[in-house]
């Protein structure tokens, strides 16, 4: 977990590159990344992304950071399509569930 520090500190100089909101990847898509870390490091993860959504919220910035909780769009869209109702009368039904570990 030491160098999770590291790792934080070269988000806003990403961010703040001109090829970072131009797109000019291989697809010049919408510039995105995803930033993995252990478990450990979610708290202070959670403090960097507030430090973060800080850093660009001020007048006149050409950049606009937007937080996505993955867990939370997942609860969402399994209850919106019903899967965790499903998957519950599912294991009543059968008993153990299908991708329990082994």
């Amino acid at each position: 977990m030491s160098n999770i520090y590291g790792r934080l500190d070269k988000i806003i100089p990403k961010i703040k590159e001109d090829k970072f909101i131009d797109g000019r990847g291989l697809g010049n898509e919408i510039s995105f990344y995803v930033f993995d870390y252990e478990p450990q490091a979610e708290l202070i993860v959670r403090d960097y992304v507030e430090h973060i959504k800080k850093y660009f919220t001020y007048e006149g910035t050409d950049r606009k950071i937007i937080e996505f909780d993955l867990y939370k769009l997942l609860i969402e869209i399994t209850k919106e399509k019903q899967f965790l109702t499903e998957f519950f009368r599912w294991k009543s039904d059968k008993g153990k569930m299908p991708f329990s570990r082994r």
